[in-house]
Formats: structure tokens, C-alpha cells, sequence
């Protein structure tokens, strides 16, 4: 199957739209990367804030990756720290 991240990026917003938690952790991700949607880090960290509020460990190590890199976001080492513990503290 030839690679599609546009038609994927539809799916994964409709599932997040739908209350999918991981769709917000890979929206987040893809928004992060702009990877099928455009980088933008707003929208990257408010889609893994909602996973990382329904539990989803994935979302707390993005967090911390997305604020340790400042890739799309302002740096923020502190931040970064904040959420790689929160990270470790439920398993990962």
C-alpha cells in the first residue's frame, strides 16, 4: 500500500473529533513533525494536553519531547523535565 498522509491525516482528525485518544497523540505528533498537516505547535501541544489528561503516557513523553527539542514550540528544558517525569512516574 502506497504511503498517504493526507488521506490519514483525515481519518486520525475525525477519529480525535470522535473522542480517540491515541488520534490525539499522532495529531499532536503529525502537527509536530508536519508530517500530513502543517507544523504547528499549538494545535501539536493542545491535542497531546487532551491525551495527556485522558492517561495516555504516549501524550506525556511527546510533551516533554515536543518542549526538549523546540522544534515547533519555544524550548523550554524545564517543561521538558516536567513531563519526561510524568512520563517515567505512570511507566514509560
Amino acid at each position: 500500500v502506497r504511503e498517504d498522509v493526507i488521506t490519514a491525516s483525515r481519518f486520525i482528525t475525525a477519529a480525535a473529533q470522535n473522542g480517540c485518544v491515541p488520534a490525539f497523540v499522532t495529531l499532536g505528533r503529525m502537527h509536530a513533525l508536519g508530517r500530513g498537516l502543517p507544523p504547528d505547535g499549538k494545535r501539536a501541544e493542545r491535542w497531546l494536553l487532551r491525551a495527556a489528561e485522558a492517561g495516555n503516557v504516549d501524550a506525556h513523553y511527546y510533551l516533554g519531547w515536543l518542549f526538549d527539542t523546540g522544534r515547533v514550540v519555544r524550548k523550554d528544558r524545564r517543561r521538558a523535565i516536567e513531563w519526561y517525569r510524568k512520563a517515567a512516574a505512570l511507566g514509560d
